[in-house]
């Protein structure tokens, strides 16, 4: 697809937020020091002190993280902002909208109490109160260090450097791997590694993720191998109750696939001629199964991942085969062992 075409297919969406930080700087006075018993700045700061109660300001930051997770919950960071999808671009734009009024709301209230709240926290630290109360600002200063605010435009190249714009497209493919990478990589440390089974919701972040892929899948072919590969495994889950045994085994064995942008890669280039592939097995590593990626499973004990597997001791000269496992899928054209 031609780098014109690409933006032709996306919106740019760039989110500003302000949020004051409720410090100022801490001063050797305030803390009764001589600043001659002070080294120079360039070997010492002193940091800052906090003027207001930080609780008050925790509304805010969940709000900035509400709009960074729309935002990369349909697109990819680009040029600064975000590249998000034209089909979706409306229901990023009505969410941005919401949380720009709740930011609003929150500013409101949190300007009506500023005074109070902030007698309330030199009440709380009689110890320094001098020192707070010649650091607070004014309510109009403070006010004008909030602000939340969002912009929708088109990016177009210009005939002066049209090659410049053309490689930042041509890196948007890699980019959405990149993320999807860190974000199931996250999600499995977080979450996955150390269970033996899994709930209906611990699904969510791999839905989420499938949506991505689905979104942005013009930028690279590859994607829709793996929006496949997550479409047919998730259709094999129970629709209740716990998530066990093998379905856990696969479950596990897609999160590591996804947590690698290098095996995503492999994974659906391995199988983009259409053939239907069976899910990537865990297998003990002694099996002498062919290799098409290797993913270390330090933390998640095969005891742990297939705990219906009955315990065979293996023949003194001999290594087990992929086929003495129970329940194993049926091997297709690719086959993926971890």
């Amino acid at each position: 697809m031609q780098y014109k075409d690409v933006l032709n297919k996306i919106d740019a969406i760039n989110v500003e937020c302000s949020i004051w930080s409720g410090r100022r700087s801490l001063k050797a006075e305030d803390i009764a020091i001589s600043s001659d018993d002070l080294p120079g700045r360039d070997v010492v700061s002193l940091g800052a002190k906090k003027i207001c109660n930080p609780d008050d300001l925790r509304v805010f930051q969940k709000l900035r993280k509400k709009a960074d997770r729309v935002c990369d919950g349909f697109g990819i960071r680009f040029m600064g902002g975000y590249a998000i999808p034209v089909s979706v671009s409306d229901k990023v734009v009505s969410e941005l909208a919401q949380i720009k009024t709740e930011f609003e709301d929150a500013l409101e209230h949190f300007c009506t109490h500023y005074n109070q709240s902030i007698d309330d926290w030199i009440t709380k630290h009689p110890s320094f109160e001098d020192a707070l109360k010649k650091a607070v600002l004014p309510l109009s200063v403070v006010r004008n260090k909030f602000l939340f605010d969002y912009a929708v435009y088109k990016v177009e190249g210009s005939a002066t450097a049209p090659q410049q714009l053309e490689r930042q497209v041509g890196r948007m493919g890699g980019t959405l791997f990149d993320e999807i990478a860190k974000e199931a990589g996250d999600c499995l440390n977080q979450t996955f590694v150390g269970r033996s089974q899994l709930g209906q919701k611990t699904l969510s972040p791999i839905k989420r993720l499938l949506t991505k892929l689905e979104c942005l899948s013009f930028l690279d072919s590859k994607a829709l191998v793996i929006c496949d590969y997550i479409r047919n495994l998730l259709g094999t889950l129970p629709k209740t109750g716990p998530i066990v045994g093998q379905q856990f085994s696969e479950v596990i064995g897609l999160m590591f696939i996804l947590s690698d942008k290098d095996k995503m890669i492999a994974y659906a280039e391995a199988n983009s001629n259409g053939v239907c592939v069976s899910q990537p097995q865990i297998v003990l590593p002694e099996a002498p199964a062919p290799v098409v990626s290797t993913v270390a499973v330090p933390d998640v004990p095969l005891s742990e991942i297939d705990k219906g597997m009955p315990d065979a001791e293996p023949e003194p000269e001999k290594k087990i085969e992929p086929a003495s496992i129970p329940d194993a899928p049926a091997q297709q054209s690719s086959v993926f062992y971890f």
